[in-house]
């Protein structure tokens, strides 16, 4: 071996290294429900690697009665900071962390929580879009995937992306350019008003919703999890097409909160865990393997659903024509 990191004294559930254009890097999970970053003093030889940060996921420690602990680096080129997602452990919450200038890591986001183990988690390669792509795997057999916006640059381009335009979905053209904020103190998005004058009412006779922001979550994330996001036979999240509709006048005391929306909840079988998810090189294609010993891809068609379109094993395949 070239170099041992022993500094965890628990087993270790998920390594990672960080992508190439930040830095050479890796980030390591301990059963203790802490993740340990280190980078090489000499990235030729890489004999000698020290600790270079860590983050405390479970304050006051962990098991592995807990449940495993995985990670997973942002992959996108264009991200103003690095930034990390991990999941599992005690609690089986899915947090997203960002480093700072000082190599210090903050926790900006939880993203969920489960009733079961998160086994594994993948973040995809963003390719330019608008939004980031976050696939969780659970000992409950579901595949969870999710939208994620974690800067303000992101909201312009969110309704307006092909890939995620949904039958049915009507936009208000006057909002694309408003970024969603909160007020100081508040913790939530803010509504300045529920409808402007000339909009004649259109939003609050909407499957009898108004523009009231009660569908955020306490921290301002628009997360579409929970009892109102359980899958249809497409495998689209119900209620994933809600929009939060919010208007900033670029006001003093205003701040970007990031938020989130469940896209894809994919069930395989409740009684067989999914060990692991990874995307392809362009996020477009997701791949899970369970514990029946079948490997299957999952694909998103154009209005916004989520299939499996092949399903490999060691005796046989099946794939779509």
């Amino acid at each position: 071996s070239v170099s041992v990191l022993n500094e965890s004294t628990c087993a270790v559930h998920s390594i990672a290294f960080a992508p190439e254009y930040i830095h050479l890097a890796l980030a390591a999970a301990s059963s203790d429900g802490r993740v340990r970053f280190y980078s090489p003093t000499d990235v030729i030889g890489l004999t000698n690697w020290t600790a270079s940060g860590s983050i405390e996921f479970i304050p006051g420690g962990a098991s592995d009665s807990d449940g495993p602990l995985c990670l997973s680096w942002c992959k996108s080129r264009f991200s103003t900071k690095s930034m990390i997602v991990i999941g599992g452990s005690k609690g089986n919450k899915v947090k997203v962390y960002q480093r700072d200038n000082v190599q210090q890591w903050d926790e900006i986001y939880q993203l969920d929580s489960y009733d079961a183990f998160v086994l594994d988690i993948d973040w995809a390669p963003s390719m330019g879009r608008s939004y980031h792509l976050i696939a969780t795997a659970c000992s409950d057999g579901h595949i969870r995937i999710y939208k994620f916006w974690p800067e303000p640059t992101h909201l312009s381009a969110e309704l307006t992306d092909s890939l995620f335009i949904r039958e049915g979905d009507e936009f208000d053209n006057e909002e694309l350019g408003s970024a969603p904020h909160v007020e100081a103190g508040n913790g939530g998005y803010s509504d300045e008003s529920d409808v402007d004058d000339d909009e004649d009412g259109e939003d609050a006779s909407d499957e009898g919703s108004s523009d009231s922001d009660s569908d955020d979550d306490s921290d301002g994330s628009t997360s579409e999890s929970g009892d109102d996001a359980r899958p249809d036979r497409s495998g689209r999240a119900k209620g994933s097409g809600k929009k939060s509709k919010a208007k900033g006048d670029g006001g003093a005391g205003k701040a970007w909160v990031p938020r989130s929306e469940l896209v894809g909840d994919l069930i395989v079988d409740p009684q067989v865990p999914i060990r692991r998810v990874r995307w392809n090189s362009t996020g477009t294609l997701l791949v899970s393997s369970s514990d029946d010993g079948v490997a299957r891809m999952w694909k998103m068609s154009v209005n916004g659903t989520w299939r499996e379109i092949a399903a490999i094993t060691a005796e046989k395949s099946s794939a779509e024509a």
